[in-house]
């Protein structure tokens, strides 16, 4: 087979290590205008126990009928929004900064709010702080507001929700005003994966590729296709798990078809999640040159119609014997030793393997 090779080396993604604004919601919108192109998000939905008016600039809910906490999240006193990171991603989200501000009708005591935050995979909500709001007197629509930001530092690749819980010790005497809400952390693959090649061999592809770090990496699915499109599984190898060194990775394909062969990396969580790489090609072609017998004891015979120079190669493709290939296309083979050799005609690159008994 000729060594024609097709080489690509890439970047296959960077991680985001510096915090970021993942998601925003403007003064007075339920609406998102900031979303990374990482994530989706939903717009902010209220519990069934919050009125919803506006006023310029804000979105105002009152009306609160719950005294406590527990109440307060397991009965409507709050607003949510859900982050859901896209397939193969983690978020790392760190802050969650909300403004808002407390209106109390009756005076004291303030409006009481708590953060909660629950992954798709949980079944209850866990807290993240409580604050107690600055009160605005009885026009909350025309007071400055006051924010809070909560240390969030959670991690997850499922969706997760944030709810934002209100209530007053005096049910019904209380108004809260949502200003800007903005969560921030950093959006990365598990895996960043640094390069992977694909080259020609004598008699296989070889496949190799590296990691900068990884985070729960079960391992990787080697896949070929003939055409680019369809791919099927040829082969495994394992991940380091979570590690931020960088990895070297290798699979040898020993069953390579004439023409094209394709090549892709499945990266699999031990989760289950996956996300594929991109694409590496290399091309062998049919030999046009044959052996026989193969193997052999005293000679081997080359087909081919060319008369031409020959060098046997041992198995670690190291000269061993030289010659010319005359009209009957022989090479004498006793004085080798048994095992595995290679033969190679000046007018090409073609390596051919045999084995002398």
């Amino acid at each position: 087979m000729k060594n024609i090779l097709i080489f690509s080396i890439f970047v296959l993604f960077v991680i985001k290590n510096t915090a970021q604004t993942i998601v925003r919601f403007p003064q007075g919108s339920v609406v998102p205008d900031i979303i990374d192109p990482n994530v989706t998000v939903t717009n902010i939905s209220f519990g069934p126990g919050i009125s919803q008016t506006s006023c310029t600039a804000y979105v105002v809910c009152d009306g609160f009928d719950q005294n406590s906490t527990s109440e307060a999240l397991n009965d409507g006193d709050y607003f949510e929004f859900t982050i859901t990171p896209n397939s193969g991603y983690q978020i790392h989200i760190s802050t969650l900064s909300v403004l808002t501000t407390g209106s109390n009708l009756v005076g004291t005591p303030l409006l009481q709010r708590t953060f909660y935050y629950r992954k798709q995979s949980q079944s209850n909500f866990t807290y993240i702080n409580a604050y107690q709001s600055t009160s605005l007197g009885s026009n909350i629509c025309s007071s400055t507001s006051s924010g809070s930001v909560p240390p969030v530092n959670v991690m997850t690749n499922e969706p997760i929700t944030f709810r934002m819980v209100y209530y007053h010790l005096i049910p019904n005497n209380a108004q809260g005003r949502i200003g800007l809400v903005t969560v921030s952390g950093s959006i990365f693959l598990p895996v960043s994966l640094s390069s992977i090649t694909a080259s020609a061999n004598i008699n296989h592809s070889r496949i190799s590729f590296s990691t900068a770090s990884e985070i729960n990496n079960a391992g990787f699915d080697i896949e070929r296709s003939a055409d680019g499109n369809d791919f099927e599984k040829i082969g495994w190898v394992d991940g380091h798990g979570t590690t931020s060194e960088e990895n070297q990775y290798t699979f040898i394909d020993e069953r390579t078809a004439s023409g094209l062969n394709y090549y892709r990396l499945r990266q699999v969580d031990y989760d289950g999640k996956f996300v594929y790489s991109e694409i590496v090609s290399v091309r062998f072609q049919k030999d046009d040159i044959h052996i026989y017998p193969n193997p052999a004891t005293d000679k081997i015979v080359i087909d081919t119609d060319k008369e031409d120079h020959y060098t046997i190669l041992n198995h670690m493709m190291s000269p061993v014997e030289n010659g010319f290939l005359d009209a009957s296309k022989e090479v004498f083979i006793s004085d080798l030793r048994p095992g595995m050799y290679y033969i190679r005609l000046s007018a090409g690159n073609q390596v051919i393997r045999f084995v002398k008994r």
